[in-house]
């Protein structure tokens, strides 16, 4: 998967008119601590693994759809157990539909395995996609408080707990309990949502470039 991305990011970087150097700046602004040399290396397919995390993140700086860094001719390799999924199944998936897969020739019950575990990993890039994508009140009252874009809170939110500020307060909510009264829950509730709103700050000031890096890379 690592080569069909690094593709698609050198087409949309130069599309940006960015350098390697401007782009990797760019990036540790939403959390991917890059450095040129990586984005050559990602670019030049020598590096096979990027996760969906990074998938997801680079669509927020680019400002298009996750099936941008999909786009062209050929298959796409998810793991090396699995069989090539081609690109536009990969694209249709994304986009809600449910293309036919390809079946290699092998026994029926393996086919059938391979074909599951291709579904899945494809509904993988769907779940992370929409956790992004479903920003809420608080996300976007964090985001001001913070002076920073709702996208990059709720990156940071999916680097923390794999969901949103609101998921991962109501789900701590929820274990609870019962048995608190209406005005404990609320005192609780926005306890939480004080403490895990500390922890988005924190993690955006851990992942945000350092001037020592800047100052390294600039030299």
């Amino acid at each position: 998967m690592g080569s069909v991305v690094g593709e698609n990011l050198r087409r949309l970087r130069e599309q940006s008119r960015m350098t390697q150097h401007e782009a990797a700046r760019l990036f540790k602004q939403y959390g991917l601590r890059w450095s040129r040399s990586k984005v050559a290396a990602i670019e030049a397919g020598d590096r096979e693994t990027v996760s969906l995390a990074d998938v997801l993140l680079l669509a927020f700086v680019f400002k298009v759809s996750i099936d941008e860094f999909f786009a062209g001719d050929g298959d796409v390799i998810l793991a090396d157990q699995l069989s090539p999924v081609p690109r536009g199944s990969v694209i249709a998936i994304i986009q809600g539909h449910y293309p036919e897969f390809p079946r290699p020739q092998v026994s029926q019950q393996e086919a059938e395995e391979r074909e599951h575990q291709d579904v899945e990993r494809l509904f993988e890039i769907i779940d992370a996609r929409n956790k992004l994508a479903q920003a809420t009140e608080a996300d976007q009252l964090l985001a001001r408080r913070l002076g920073v874009s709702v996208d990059e809170v709720l990156a940071a939110s999916l680097r923390l707990w794999g969901r949103t500020l609101t998921d991962e307060r109501n789900a701590r909510v929820v274990g609870l309990g019962d048995d608190l009264e209406t005005g404990e829950r609320q005192a609780h509730r926005g306890h939480i949502t004080r403490e895990l709103s500390q922890q988005v700050e924190d993690e955006l000031s851990v992942s945000g470039p350092s001037q020592a890096e800047e100052e390294k890379e600039d030299g």
